[in-house]
């Protein structure tokens, strides 16, 4: 790939013809600060468009944009990722979007998308990839969208109770990939309102990844919400989901599982093969899971080989016994990720936490703890990540020698 410098841009701008220069171009990725590519030659093959800027000049790419869909008609996947959010060029491209009649996939992580463009996609029957912006204003409806073969979706919004009153009109019998990324912590209430209303909206039995990230806003040190705690009955709809094999929830809770509610879980998703919560914000708490809970889970999903959770190491001081992993059947190798957040050890436990994992059903150990942003902001999280780090050695130590 080269970079079209200023000269050729204008030698090309002024070609002696008034035909197409690239009439059989069928995918275009292109990454500019300027607009002028998109108006200055049409693309009439074209079928796959990818555009990201380093930044954003909302009047350049807005007039650009405004005369390509009728230069490009056969369009079927576009990406456009932009560094700011613009709602006058937004607009544009919802008005645009509409001239495209074979879309495919359509991303567009930092634009917003109204209800004439979302109305418009879910009559494309080959969109299988959607990923937009949802306005914070997006209007309720009587009326439907129903997205017969839409396999993947992302929203991202700045409150969950949007995302949850878009799937209140939104049928997705087909989806696979379900993810919700939004930045106003959600109440417990609207929590619960949306994981009811993905259960309404996926009514196939088709979904494999569910996951709700909350992220933190940008130079800012974002506080936990007091009183929130994530526990059992706050993840028992998920439970109805038999199928998933990964499942991502990290939002600005504090996280109160034991050992039985995860076994629960666990036998709800068989066939489980990723387990994260709260990655980025941690469990924030003193406990977690304890070591023969992680068995327990290890036992319930023989596919899972990701595991993002706090462990409780409290009192856990003595040796596990010899030949517990043969009796639950665990003797076959596996490779496990496993990242502990902020799980909080003392140096007298790690012989015997470090026995423990050594000894676990693995061929590949990988380890992480106090890894995130937010994490390594918290007090005594170095010596907490010590501590998990000698861990990591001496039970890779013993896999190794074993």
């Amino acid at each position: 790939m080269r970079k079209l410098g200023e000269s050729s841009f204008k030698i090309l701008s002024n070609a002696p013809t008034t035909e197409a220069l690239f009439p059989n171009v069928r995918s275009l990725d292109c990454g500019y600060t300027r607009g002028r590519l998109l108006s200055h030659f049409p693309f009439p093959s074209l079928v796959f468009l990818n555009i990201h800027y380093q930044y954003l000049h909302g009047h350049r790419l807005r007039n650009a944009f405004e005369l390509f869909p009728d230069s490009s008609p056969n369009i079927r996947i576009i990406s456009l990722r932009v560094r700011s959010f613009d709602l006058a060029f937004s607009k544009v491209v919802s008005n645009r979007l509409c001239r495209w009649q074979n879309l495919q996939t359509v991303v567009f992580p930092e634009i917003f998308l109204d209800v004439d463009a979302l109305v418009h996609l879910s009559c494309m029957p080959a969109l299988t990839r959607l990923d937009f912006v949802l306005s914070a204003t997006f209007p309720a409806s009587d009326s439907h969208l129903f997205f017969p073969n839409l396999h993947h979706i992302t929203l991202r919004s700045k409150s969950l109770e949007a995302v949850t009153r878009l799937l209140s009109r939104t049928r997705l019998p087909a989806i696979t990939d379900f993810t919700a990324i939004i930045y106003d912590c959600p109440s417990r209430e609207e929590l619960s309102f949306f994981f009811i209303g993905v259960q309404s909206s996926i009514t196939g039995n088709t979904i494999k990844v569910l996951e709700l990230h909350q992220m933190s806003w940008p130079a800012t040190n974002a506080v936990r919400s007091e009183g929130l705690l994530l526990c059992w009955e706050d993840l028992q709809p998920c439970m109805a989901f038999r199928n998933l094999l990964r499942i991502s929830l990290d939002i600005e809770w504090k996280v109160g599982l034991m050992d039985n509610e995860l076994l629960a879980l666990a036998l709800a998703w068989p066939h489980l093969e990723d387990l994260l919560i709260n990655p980025f914000w941690g469990w924030n708490s003193p406990g977690g899971i304890t070591p023969n809970g992680l068995l327990q889970l290890l036992e319930k999903c023989r596919s899972i080989h990701c595991i993002t959770l706090a462990i409780d190491t409290r009192g856990y001081t003595e040796l596990p016994p010899s030949g517990l992993l043969a009796s639950l059947g665990l003797t076959s190798p596996r490779t496990i990720s496993l990242d502990v957040l902020d799980s909080v050890i003392q140096a007298e436990s790690v012989p015997a936490v470090a026995a423990f994992f050594g000894c676990t059903p693995c061929s590949t150990f990988s380890f992480t703890a106090w890894a995130s942003r937010k994490l390594i902001k918290s007090p005594g999280w170095k010596v907490y990540k010590d501590h998990w780090n000698d861990v990591h050695r001496l039970a890779n130590n013993a896999i190794q020698g074993s």
